[in-house]
């Protein structure tokens, strides 16, 4: 036997949802790619069935004594908002952010269209740089210091291009569309946001 999604790997396991010949990387608990896909599917569209739902006012339950049910009136449901892709001028913005962080601080006073996207970077990239060039000031601050110098001094040629490189890696994440969170600053973008 073959495996359904690997036809070259032997295999002797099969689906437990739909029977097919699955190899051991397909399989995750016994059940197939596919399976679990359809799985996932099904599990979202009930959790979105049920936020949807609306809970039942105080007069629309029928009266038992009465034997009448009130008429009820339309239920409305409320709109989901989707966030959209972000276009290729906000992520170019949200690019620029991190390697010249002045411009961050320009975005802030210039109100542009707002995106949510942007502004998240915006932020973010304020944080990350804030907290790299207290980080290289207080560094260069222990440097002067006679007994624990040495270390600051021996720490501070490393820590620009590690900044540098950690504002590319965003840099080059924002550009590709993605909001990855830096742990402190991240959480302050998302408050302020």
């Amino acid at each position: 036997m073959g495996c359904y999604y690997h036809p070259r790997l032997e295999t002797a396991m099969r689906c437990r949802d739909c029977g097919r010949e699955i190899c051991q990387t397909c399989s995750e608990g016994g059940i197939c790619p596919g399976c679990r896909l359809g799985r996932a599917i099904k599990g979202a569209q009930v959790q979105t069935a049920v936020a949807t739902m609306e809970a039942p006012r105080p007069g629309e339950w029928s009266n038992p004594a009465s034997g009448s049910a009130p008429a009820s009136a339309p239920r409305t449901v409320a709109p989901v908002t989707v966030s959209a892709a972000p276009t290729n001028e906000e992520r170019a913005l949200a690019a620029l952010c991190y390697p010249l962080w002045p411009l961050s601080l320009l975005m802030l006073l210039v109100p542009l269209g707002r995106s949510t996207f942007v502004r998240f970077h915006v932020l973010q990239s304020l944080g990350v740089n804030g907290l790299g060039l207290a980080l290289y000031l207080l560094y260069a601050l222990l440097a002067n210091v006679p007994v624990i110098g040495w270390q600051s001094a021996f720490a501070l040629p490393f820590l620009v291009p590690l900044w540098m490189l950690g504002d590319l890696y965003l840099a080059v994440r924002a550009a590709g569309g993605h909001m990855p969170r830096v742990p402190f600053a991240g959480d302050l973008a998302s408050r302020f946001d």
